[in-house]
């Protein structure tokens, strides 16, 4: 059974009693924003996963990682959309640390790079290959250090828009990914995107100061009772 921390019924004259406050996490180098109310002196709830719940914790994990690494590849523009191919047919314990060989020959050689990628099996055949994006420079040198087989490199663009569908590609198969275990991905450290903390007393105030930072409307903007997000293009 799932406990959590109770929370007080969230209505009107709550609101009105001047107890809602809005907080905004933006990421300026993403284009992003993401919002939700808070009542003050209320406690965030927190749940813990058992039994027939497991399948929402888990859809809910894979959200989230697809909207980080989304937030870190537009952030890092991360153009260069990699597939490595192995020759010889490895487990998934193998193509995992083959490919983690061959980005550490490239920090050896150049240093440490942004990167992020994954794991995943074929619509068809179900042979284990990897996912990267990288940049233009470093998925030539990728391709230099790639031994196990062959080695693709497409360029998705650098406008946000591209990025985010570079990103989406990548994040496709988080929910079914031969990665075992908690990490659906592989990042690189030290390149985490810019997150600026926004308060405000409306949603329409939290969209109005990430604009302001951003200097344009977002293209995308939706919001509810309870939350709200935007995105920017460039």
């Amino acid at each position: 059974m799932m406990r959590e921390t109770p929370l007080k019924p969230l209505d009107t004259a709550t609101f009105l009693d001047g107890r809602a406050r809005w907080r905004g996490s933006f990421f300026p180098g993403a284009g992003e924003l993401s919002g939700s109310v808070r009542l003050r002196g209320q406690p965030r709830a927190t749940v813990t996963p058992s039994g027939a719940n497991d399948r929402c914790y888990e859809s809910d994990r894979v959200h989230r990682a697809s909207r980080n690494v989304r937030r870190f590849v537009v952030s890092n523009c991360l153009s260069s959309f990699v597939t490595l191919t192995f020759a010889q047919e490895p487990s998934p314990d193998e193509a995992l640390d083959e490919v983690s060989l061959a980005f550490r020959r490239c920090r050896e050689r150049n240093g440490a790079f942004p990167f992020v990628w994954t794991l995943e099996r074929g619509e068809h055949c179900r042979r284990v290959h990897a996912h990267a994006l990288v940049s233009p420079s470093y998925a030539a040198l990728l391709n230099s250090r790639w031994h196990e087989g062959t080695i693709n490199i497409k360029d998705v663009g650098d406008d946000f828009e591209s990025l985010r569908t570079g990103a989406g590609y990548l994040a496709k198969s988080f929910s079914e990914g031969p990665i075992a275990g908690n990490r659906l991905y592989r990042v690189a450290t030290g390149f985490a995107p810019e997150m600026v903390l926004i308060e405000a007393d409306s949603p329409s105030e939290l969209v109005a100061e990430a604009t302001h930072q951003m200097g344009d409307a977002p293209v995308h903007e939706s919001a509810s009772a309870l939350a709200v997000s935007a995105t920017w293009s460039r």
